[in-house]
């Protein structure tokens, strides 16, 4: 029998199996910056000779705002890296040189900004340690070893992450604040990498969670495709579901189905009421 005011043995192990995790979800952490640390270099190396150092000698020969406009925006092997290129730009303008391997530690912030993110959006304290503990381990492995350690790979592909991300989750706030948060996002990692279309990809599947009282859990889906297949013709599908309700629908407009611009558009649905689950 435990005397009064001791710790009760079962409250005494969870914060021991607490402490456990926050030291188990730190160790990778704490492992990967420090080895990114000790082998980051200020160095240009292959790809950086194409953007950065290109871009800082474009931009040392006065070009006119039209030009360093193009410039920043200007396509490079498939991908328009604004944000990085504005990113070294800033850096040349301020400093008058770049030094990579400060570059290469914003980036790695890039993805420690978006794992404090996706703790600090996961709700209750438990849930956002087991968060924790399974983005530390995600982001320990091999796959990741260039981004840590190179800076032209860091500041690209976890910012593009990171944006899309944010994108993501101020799309599912489901505020006015979170919508337009989530546009600048999405466009802003879509102008980081080709990568950041997806953010657009994600942002048209609307997935929804309610509580009824007669209801209980509804849940929703639907996905809305404007230019389907290159047609220029827009399909929706959206299905709800709960203990009284089932729908499907399915929609297609035609937006220039005349020569006018009259357009045309159909929709099919069904709905099954269960009456019986109200007794």
């Amino acid at each position: 029998m435990s005397a009064p005011g001791a710790p009760i043995p079962f409250l005494r192990s969870e914060r021991a199996l607490v402490r456990a995790l926050w030291v188990i979800g730190l160790i990778p952490v704490v492992y990967i910056l420090t080895h990114a640390l000790l082998v980051s270099r200020n160095v240009a190396y292959w790809d950086e000779l194409d953007t950065a150092l290109l871009l800082l000698l474009r931009l040392d020969s006065d070009p006119s705002w039209s030009e360093v406009i193009a410039n920043l925006f200007a396509v490079g092997n498939e991908h328009r890296t604004f944000t990085s290129r504005l990113l070294f730009a800033t850096s040349y303008w301020t400093t008058g040189t770049i030094n990579f391997a400060i570059i290469g530690a914003i980036g790695n912030l890039f993805i420690c900004a978006l794992c404090g993110l996706l703790i600090a959006t996961a709700g209750t304290p438990v849930r956002r340690l087991r968060m924790g503990v399974l983005l530390a381990f995600l982001i320990f492995q091999l796959e990741h070893y260039e981004n840590f350690q190179w800076s032209g790979a860091s500041i690209d592909h976890f910012q593009v992450v990171l944006l899309a991300g944010s994108s993501v989750i101020g799309l599912s706030r489901g505020t006015r604040g979170g919508f337009l948060a989530g546009m600048l996002f999405a466009l802003l990692a879509t102008f980081t990498l080709a990568h950041g279309l997806v953010a657009w990809v994600v942002g048209a599947i609307t997935l929804g969670v309610g509580l009824s009282s007669y209801e209980k859990l509804i849940l929703s889906a639907g996905i809305n495709q404007q230019n389907f297949l290159g047609t220029g013709n827009a399909l929706g599908f959206s299905v709800n579901t709960s203990r009284l309700n089932r729908s499907i629908g399915l929609s297609f407009t035609d937006p220039y189905f005349t020569a006018d611009g009259i357009s045309r558009s159909f929709d099919l649905y069904t709905r099954r009421f269960n009456a019986s689950a109200l007794n």
